[in-house]
């Protein structure tokens, strides 16, 4: 099994070193990036954002009859989806140009 990565995900907390590294590391391969890799990393930000908003508008037009606070609560939580969208599949789309350029 050599060469295989190990994809287990645990608990165990990061010393403050290791993520100071990490973020390091991450940021030297992000500011190497193409322009064009940034751009469409960029629109697809956007349409992941403008998702959660239009999600957050529809919930929101839903909620007529319930209490003001609630309708307010469910679409800032249903917004948050895009953002968690831009966090998630950014970071992932990322990664994978990265790890491409590194095997090149």
């Amino acid at each position: 099994m050599t060469g295989k990565i190990d994809r287990t995900f645990t608990l165990d907390t990061i010393m403050p070193s290791d993520m100071a590294a990490r973020a390091e590391e991450s940021g030297i391969r992000r500011a190497a990036m193409d322009p064009l890799t940034v751009l469409v990393l960029g629109i697809m930000a956007g349409a992941f954002i403008s998702f959660g908003a239009i999600f957050a508008t529809t919930v929101s037009a839903g909620t007529s009859g319930w209490p003001y606070g609630a309708g307010r609560l469910l679409s800032g939580v249903v917004f948050s989806v895009g953002l968690i969208l831009v966090v998630v599949l950014g970071a992932v789309a990322a990664e994978r140009i990265g790890r491409r350029r590194k095997l090149a």
